[in-house]
């Protein structure tokens, strides 16, 4: 059986949403969780303890039972609030009645009506006001409990010692055993020899690339530059016009916005959060700005919107096994294959971004409970909910999540007919074991957190806009963000 439904592209950097709510609605709803071996195996080790770590002295006593008399409030502070974070709400309150979860949320996020979502984008003014505000009430002591620190310098917090090492309280507390999570994502997360934040779940940035236009070429992506990227690619292009339709590597993007993700990718080139440096006027930083401009100069990309199957290239962040699975079958007519974002240091491995690193007020009178919230934000039992909407940090939680799309092959739920960007129709296949294995293949191989301080952005991003108009040279492009960026990193 198969039901029909159209689908349109959506913008280089997001996923397929309408496709994702369809398919979310059609998992199976099952209450066993069975484990996949490969993905879920992990040393036996004494509950709450990392072999061969020492447990550090925590701020709180994590193995006292809460009290479960007083009744308090407990605050999280979040952009948007969700289904996932308001499912946690009403579970933990089921759990500690004398205890409430208040979730304060910035901005209502638009909410699913029928089979349709609304896609709202951020409004960048808004999100400045929204850190501003967290950023006060932080320095002021009035900050709430538990911190969505998404969007927010959270280095510069824990420099001024507002937010709990949550490592230590990981690793202290005898009723959690760390070994079931990712540790390559947590340890990801590393400032000053803490985890300050932690992300309850992740999404995945990839490159998705046209096998057809690629060929027999070998990209080593596991450690590639973007420089070896763009030589790459300009080998490629070479004799690849279609028609009437040019061929580029990346389409739909701009020079600011191409600039941000080479320096998002590579953030720890430019900017030292721990020693408050920045190298903006480096020779590798202007080189940078040259190569930017360059690759619209000789016509690799263009901020046309092209249709994606005239692409070489394809940015994604990836945020739910099926985007995997789906969008891997259906991109340039299913002879497609995932590489890794190159970057300009020396991270190598899967970059990953959240939309939900947690983090706990230091000044908070409500540590152990904040705790207790945030365990269960990283339970299994709520990270195998479909309402996480990302991939699960818990590795026995992904590992059922993607057993049961294993399964749906033998549901009875009816395939998906999609009809794409240019008329092109696609029914999705079956899930199989290979499709598995990808997935736990880039979510093992995790190496760096896509780290975004948007105030940091901000300057390069408004800086640079003069250089890509000609008013400014690449030299003093760089003299200018340089300035601008370690006053700063020093405030």
């Amino acid at each position: 059986m198969i039901r029909s439904i159209v689908v349109s592209r959506r913008t280089i950097a997001g996923c397929l949403i309408l496709l994702l709510l369809v398919l979310t609605s059609c998992r199976a709803e099952e209450t066993s969780k069975p484990v996949i071996e490969a993905t879920a195996k992990h040393e036996t080790a004494q509950p709450g303890r990392l072999d061969n770590e020492e447990t550090p002295d925590p701020v709180i006593d994590v193995n006292k039972p809460l009290d479960n008399e007083t009744k308090k409030t407990i605050t999280l502070s979040v952009l948007s609030s969700s289904r996932f974070l308001e499912l946690a709400k009403a579970k933990f309150e089921s759990q500690h009645p004398n205890l409430t979860i208040e979730i304060k949320e910035y901005k209502a996020a638009p909410r699913p009506t029928g089979n349709s979502i609304q896609v709202e984008e951020i409004d960048p003014k808004d999100l400045a006001k929204y850190t501003a505000s967290l950023n006060t009430q932080l320095l002021s002591g009035k900050a709430s409990d538990l911190i969505v620190t998404e969007h927010l310098p959270y280095q510069k917090y824990v420099d001024k010692k507002l937010l709990v090492n949550i490592r230590e309280l990981l690793m202290s507390d005898q009723g959690i055993d760390r070994n079931q999570y990712y540790s390559n994502v947590f340890e990801a997360m590393n400032y000053k020899g803490g985890w300050y934040s932690l992300p309850v779940k992740i999404g995945l940035q990839l490159l998705i690339g046209n096998r057809a236009m690629i060929g027999d070429t070998a990209l080593s992506d596991d450690s590639w530059t973007w420089q070896d990227f763009i030589q790459a690619s300009q080998a490629m292009l070479k004799g690849q016009q279609k028609g009437t339709q040019t061929p580029y590597v990346l389409t739909n993007v701009t020079p600011t916005t191409l600039l941000e993700l080479f320096i998002s990718s590579s953030y720890a080139s430019y900017v030292d959060a721990e020693k408050k440096e920045a190298r903006f006027d480096s020779k590798s930083f202007i080189e940078l700005l040259n190569t930017t401009k360059s690759m619209f100069d000789s016509k690799l990309v263009t901020t046309d919107h092209n249709p994606y199957y005239t692409n070489m290239f394809e940015m994604l962040n990836l945020n739910q096994y099926e985007d995997m699975i789906y969008v891997h079958q259906m991109m340039y007519d299913g002879n497609s294959a995932y590489y890794h974002v190159p970057n300009g240091s020396e991270l190598q491995g899967t970059a990953f971004s959240s939309d939900l690193p947690v983090a706990i007020n230091s000044k908070s009178k409500n540590i152990a409970e904040a705790w207790a919230f945030l365990k269960l934000l990283l339970s299994e039992e709520l990270q195998t909910t479909k309402e996480l909407g990302g991939f699960a940090v818990n590795k026995l939680a992904g590992a059922a999540r993607m057993e049961q799309l294993l399964k749906q092959n033998d549901s009875g739920k009816p395939r998906l007919s999609l009809r794409m960007e240019g008329g092109k129709d696609y029914t999705t296949q079956p899930v199989k074991q290979a499709d598995i294995d990808l997935i736990t293949k880039f979510l093992e191989g995790v190496g760096y957190y896509a780290e975004k301080d948007l105030a940091v952005l901000n300057i390069v991003t408004t800086q640079a806009a003069a250089f890509f108009n000609g008013q400014k040279t690449a030299e003093e492009t760089a003299k200018g963000i340089q300035g601008k960026v370690h006053t700063y990193l020093n405030e």
